[in-house]
Order: structure tokens, then sequence, then C-alpha cells
């Protein structure tokens, strides 16, 4: 099963907040250069950076917008996935997890070396959640509720 990132508003207005930024950090710069006081060198080096910063914040935008279409937590018969917004995938056999736990809105997976990974549930549609942990519980068997 692959479950997608949901509530496509949250991550809209994500990608908006992130524009806005990136406009007010354009807007920073015309205003500390209107004088240009500073010296040729200074002036290049701190246009680079803003130029970085911007398109930091263009890239993170366009990624926050195409984020419901990206899979969140995959199910498959001997493991569990979980793709992380900017961390690589992490694999994680059936066979390895050795308790799970609803905290709120968060699925706290302890593993055999005590580690421990989450599951956002209010980063997943309120159905895609419930099945998950119904999934969850299928294949783990072991689930506590903690409110």
């Amino acid at each position: 099963m692959h479950y997608t990132y949901g509530n496509s508003s949250k991550w809209r207005n994500k990608g908006i907040l992130s524009i806005i930024t990136g406009a007010l950090v354009i807007l920073v710069w015309i205003i500390t250069f209107i004088d240009n006081e500073l010296s040729y060198v200074v002036f290049l080096i701190l246009t680079a950076i803003f130029l970085v910063f911007v398109c930091f914040r263009v890239y993170r935008a366009i990624y926050y917008f195409k984020l419901p279409e990206k899979d969140y937590v995959i199910i498959d018969d001997n493991s569990l996935i979980l793709k992380e917004m900017f961390l690589p995938n992490y694999k994680i056999p059936y066979a390895e997890i050795k308790h799970v736990a609803k905290i709120n809105k968060i699925l706290v997976i302890t593993l055999e070396n005590n580690r421990e990974k989450h599951i956002y549930l209010d980063w997943l549609d309120k159905e895609d959640s419930s099945h998950l942990i119904e999934q969850l519980q299928g294949k783990v068997g072991i689930l506590n509720h903690t409110s």
C-alpha cells in the first residue's frame, strides 16, 4: 500500500510562505543596495548569498506544491518504507519492529536496536491514517494507543 502526503492545503500554505520569504529577501536586498555604499566585492558576495537563498526558497516552494503527489509511507509484504521529506528513504523490515505506539498524532515505531522512527499521522489524510494503523496492526500486531 502506498500512502501519500495528504492535506494539500497545508503543503500549499507552506509553499506560499516559502515564496513570501523569498520575496522578502529580494526586498531586503533591494533596500540594502539602494545606497550601495559597500565595496564591489562585498556587493558581489552578498548578492551571491541572496541569490542562493532565493533559489532555495523557490525550490522548497515547488517541493511543497508537489508534495501531495509523493509517497510518505509504503507498506509491502516484508517491510515498511518511510519516504521522509529531505532525508533518504528508510526501510524497516517487520522483523526489526519491537513496538508500535500511537501517541497523539504520531506513530512511534521502536526498533530492535532501540531506535525510534516516527510517522506523523497529520501528514496523511484521515482515511489513510486509520487504514495505515489497521495495516500495521495486521502486519506487526503490537500497537498501543496513548492520547
